[in-house]
């Protein structure tokens, strides 16, 4: 993490213990050790997405709020059109995070913290952004976007 950003942490803790808004104070540091989740490989990510159940990107990387809420409700929304999501966000760290969740279940097939962007499975057909806000490094999100649309316009394609 960089020294920016954890200084912006600690003000923000130090704002709200002033305030006394423990609660929210609370609900941000579960937020952080979440972010401590497991590292998910490219060739694992691969084998849950291999399946023939068609997949929906979601990208968002809000932390919260109002498009949390809307990736939510529109990944709810494709489970029951019967699709499956694969959902990239990040941590409040700023580290990419996935969640796969397959059609009819309920808990995530695979969940945790990516190295780099992925290659978008071959099952993946259509993408949502949702928010791109909390991402740290626009410039590969940009790049990974346009390869990512490029590989869902070529297999519409065929």
């Amino acid at each position: 993490m960089s020294g920016s950003r954890l200084r912006r942490y600690l003000s923000e803790a130090l704002r709200l213990l002033r305030q006394r808004r423990f609660s929210t104070l609370r609900d941000k540091s579960r937020r952080m050790a979440e972010a401590m989740a497991p590292r998910v490989s490219m060739s694992e990510l691969e084998a849950v997405c291999a399946g023939d159940s068609p997949l929906v990107c979601v990208v968002d990387s809000a932390q919260g709020g109002g498009a949390a809420i809307a990736a939510a409700r529109s990944a709810a929304g494709w489970r029951e059109q019967g699709l499956g999501t694969l959902h990239l966000g990040c941590d409040p760290m700023g580290r990419i995070t996935v969640n796969v969740t397959l059609p009819d279940e309920a808990a995530h097939a695979v969940s945790g913290r990516l190295d780099d962007w992925p290659l978008l499975p071959a099952s993946v057909s259509a993408m949502e952004i949702h928010s791109l806000a909390g991402f740290t490094e626009p410039h590969a999100v940009a790049a990974w976007l346009i390869r990512a649309m490029a590989r869902i316009q070529d297999k519409g394609v065929e």
